[in-house]
This record gives structure tokens, sequence and C-alpha cells, in this order.
């Protein structure tokens, strides 16, 4: 985790509220709105910043929600849909 860690939001240059952990989604069509639900070590993270771009999204997980003896994320990536 080390190397995802950031203050920084890589797309602005801005610094974030609190030190993440970054992961990149990668998608296809720029068109797409994606989301994403989280869960580390089977425990449901709700507070992350989705932060959408044409081709590469960046997921920001705050390094307080991730305990030091993680052993497991699991990010569900999934369409977001306005009806």
């Amino acid at each position: 985790l080390d190397k995802r860690y950031t203050e920084i939001n890589v797309a602005t240059g801005d610094k974030l509220i609190e030190p993440c952990y970054l992961f990149q989604i990668s998608k296809e069509d720029p068109n797409v709105m994606l989301t994403a639900r989280i869960f580390v070590d089977g425990l449901f993270i709700s507070n992350f910043i989705y932060d959408r771009h044409e081709y590469n999204d960046q997921l920001y997980i705050p390094i307080d929600m991730v305990p030091d003896d993680a052993k497991y994320f699991e990010i569900e990536i999934f369409g977001c849909y306005h009806f």
C-alpha cells in the first residue's frame, strides 16, 4: 500500500483533505459513468472519493479507513445510472 499513498489529487495537483490510498480505474468508454463499493477485510467503506475523468478514474480511500493489518480489498466497479 505504500506505493498507493498520496496526499495530492493526481489530476489537479490539489491537496486532498486527508491522506489516501489511490486506485486507478480504467474504462473503455469516456461517456460511461462508474461508481464503486469498497470492502476492506469484509467491512464496507462508505467514505471515499471517486474522481471521474475520461478514460482513467481515480479512487481515493482515506488511510484512516484501512487498518494497518488489512489483508483483503474488494473494489466493485459498476455503472452509475440516473433515472
